[in-house]
């Protein structure tokens, strides 16, 4: 089947009440074709088709009569059957022409619709795509539930009622890291037709892991971030050009862990000066690792309360990943 049709003749496109009122015209007037079709801007031999078509037709067929070409006489689903079938495309598209009794091709072989009928479908609906799903762990995809969220919510609105008058919105911080590399990302060139390979000079092959650690809070204001490079020990000359109030501390893996997230906690609290008369509400992600019992001790004794976002779930609930990090994350990739 030909899927990209060369039209042998040009059809043209006509206003359906502007051909409706030529017809009428023309069998209530008895005026000529051709005058009808030159006053209304017509062919009139598509005129004359119509004319022919509505005189032959009964009077229960003229009440839905068409004066407009209908280009879906071989379409499986109809209009609105389509707009209900973009809720749910290639998953039951079948099902769906077989439960409405439509005529459909041999799609029962495989017991879903052909890639003919896809490709026309595709570009009647231009707004859609065919998008390579990104790979999701099975946990990734149940834990963002409505308990999981629910429990979460819970266990905020409890954080809520420890502040006597409710928490003000600059001593709610959320902090989430995110991973910087000195290899940027390629982006897309132009290259010659049949090449399989096409290289582009880089820093490296596998660059060095620098972990962000950023800070916002519930009114808009931030925190300077604090950077966790992969070495053994810590210079200020690599947090050299960095924003200022920058602070930064070395890992041999360059992950935050326990003893990295204790000094994370106590760089926060230099600048919230949070007690546990004005204590500081901080969420952050569900990471064990970054638990230990001293940074909860250090928690308690200056005011810090900690929630956790439920396991997984952090692409969804935390406004760092939702709003933040996808802008600067480009630009490292631009100033290369």
């Amino acid at each position: 089947m030909v899927r990209n049709r060369k039209e042998k003749r040009k059809i043209r496109d006509f206003d359906e009440e502007w051909m409706k009122r030529a017809v009428l015209i023309v069998i209530d007037s008895e005026i000529s074709i051709r005058a009808a079709a030159r006053d209304a801007n017509l062919v009139h031999m598509t005129l004359k088709r119509y004319v022919d078509k509505y005189r032959n037709s009964s009077k229960e067929e003229r009440l839905n009569f068409h004066f407009a070409p209908r280009y879906d006489v071989n379409k499986v689903f109809p209009k609105e059957l389509e707009d209900q079938l973009r809720d749910y495309l290639l998953t039951s598209s079948y099902e769906l022409s077989k439960i409405n009794n439509l005529k459909y091709p041999s799609w029962d072989k495989n017991w879903q619709a052909g890639v003919d009928w896809l490709s026309g479908y595709m570009k009647r609906y231009t707004k859609l795509a065919i998008i390579k799903p990104e790979a999701t762990s099975l946990g990734r995809a149940t834990s963002f539930n409505r308990i999981n969220v629910t429990e979460f919510f819970d266990n905020l609105s409890r954080a809520y009622s420890k502040f006597p008058n409710g928490p003000p919105p600059q001593n709610i911080y959320n902090l989430d890291e995110t991973a910087l590399t000195t290899v940027h990302n390629p982006p897309n060139i132009i290259g010659q037709k049949g090449l399989k390979q096409i290289g582009q000079v880089t820093f490296g092959e596998r660059g060095v892991l620098v972990t962000a650690c950023c800070f916002v809070n519930a009114t808009g204001n931030s925190v300077a971030p604090f950077l966790i490079f992969s070495r053994v020990y810590f210079k200020d000359r690599m947090i050299t050009g960095a924003p200022p109030g920058t602070a930064g501390g070395a890992k041999k893996t360059g992950w935050v862990n326990s003893e990295a997230f204790m000094d994370i906690l106590k760089y926060l609290h230099g600048f919230v000066k949070s007690t546990p008369e004005s204590p500081t509400l901080l969420i952050i992600d569900n990471h064990q690792s970054h638990i230990s019992i001293s940074s909860l001790e250090f928690c308690k004794s200056n005011g810090i309360m900690l929630l956790s976002l439920p396991p997984h779930t952090s692409g969804k609930l935390q406004p760092l990943d939702k709003a933040v990090y996808k802008s600067p994350l480009h630009a490292t990739t631009g100033w290369s």
